[in-house]
This record gives structure tokens, C-alpha cells and sequence, in this order.
């Protein structure tokens, strides 16, 4: 794992990666952590895998660089991946706790949400096959939308709905957060008259 954040550094080969759908491999192993393992000693080499799967993901999507670090084009391409993927709360989430505080966390949202979590995993192993079988290459954009979000109003990648819920939560710019919603609040006024 270690070797491949060292060979992502260079852009060039985080491209590759990206293209070649790793950041696919290492959600895989991620969504594999199972918080029951305590005590099976096989198990808790597949978490600590899972772990190692989640901080290689965060160092080559750039999540783990300081704000104020730019990101390269990989970088960029990787997080709006896995904003699709895994939510903006989710990589805010990631950016802020251990690897595995964020997996614990990830793994207990899933389990009172098993739909999701299977939604996810199945779409995850499409793209495994898909680069396995047809050395297809990852696109720039990902089209991808969990069932359950389709009808909830996402404002800047935010589900208005569970910010409501957990007012406490932190917005990155909450200027921009303000203005689409008002822009989605005019726009839907508009609609109904």
C-alpha cells in the first residue's frame, strides 16, 4: 500500500491509477471492514487492510493535503469520484478522523442501510470487471446516483435534508452553500407559478 501512495505522487501515474479504476480496488477492500473481527486474527488482517485501502485513497485523491494545497488534476478527478460515491460529508469525514474512526463510521451507516451499501458495492465491482475484462479506462466524470438520493435536493453536493437534521454540521463555503440554495428556492417558486 505504502508503495503505491509513492508511485501516485507522480502525476503521471496517479492518472494511471485513476484510469485504470484503482480507486476502485481500495473502496473494495474498504467496504470489506468488518467491525466484528475482534478476536479472528484473519479478519483483523482484512481490517487492517481496509485501513491501509483508506489511507492509500486519501493520500492519491489528495484528501489527506492541507486546504490550502492545490490539487493536481488526478486529485481533483478522484474527490468529485468519490463525492459521487461516498458523499461530500463522507470525504469531510475522512479528512478529519483516523482511517479508522472513518471506516467505523462508514461500516455503521451502512448497517442501518444495507440497501445502500449493497447499491454501492455491486456498482464498485461493475468497475472492477469492467477494467479487468476490457482494459476500459475510467472516465473524467462518474455517473453515479444512489437510488435513495434521486429524490432528496442536494444543495453544492450537500443533501439539504440530513444538514437540517445536523445543524452543526460545518459547511466549506457556506456563502456558495447559501446562494444555490436560494437559487434552487427561486427556481422552484418559479416553477410552481
Amino acid at each position: 500500500m505504502q508503495c503505491l501512495i509513492e508511485l501516485s505522487q507522480e502525476d503521471r501515474l496517479a492518472q494511471a491509477v485513476f484510469k485504470n479504476g484503482g480507486h476502485f480496488y481500495l473502496l473494495d477492500f474498504i467496504l470489506s471492514f468488518n467491525p466484528s473481527a475482534a478476536g479472528d486474527a484473519e479478519l483483523e488482517k482484512l481490517n487492517q487492510l481496509s485501513v491501509s485501502a483508506c489511507l492509500v485513497l486519501g493520500n492519491i485523491s489528495g484528501i489527506y493535503k492541507p486546504q490550502n494545497e492545490p490539487l493536481t488534476s488526478t486529485e481533483e478527478k478522484l474527490q468529485s469520484a468519490l463525492a459521487q460515491l461516498l458523499t461530500k460529508g463522507n470525504l469531510e469525514r475522512m479528512r478529519q478522523q483516523s482511517e479508522f474512526q472513518f471506516i467505523g463510521g462508514l461500516t455503521e451507516a451502512y448497517e442501518s442501510n444495507e440497501s445502500t451499501r449493497n447499491e454501492l458495492a455491486s456498482f464498485i465491482r461493475s468497475r472492477i470487471q469492467a477494467h479487468q475484462h476490457s482494459q476500459q479506462e475510467e472516465p473524467d466524470t462518474l455517473s453515479f446516483t444512489f437510488s435513495a438520493h434521486q429524490q432528496e435536493l442536494q444543495i453544492d453536493g450537500i443533501f439539504l435534508r440530513y444538514y437540517i437534521q445536523n445543524p452543526s454540521w460545518r459547511l466549506q463555503n457556506a456563502r456558495s452553500f447559501v446562494c444555490k440554495l436560494l437559487a434552487e428556492i427561486e427556481g422552484s417558486t418559479q416553477q410552481t407559478e
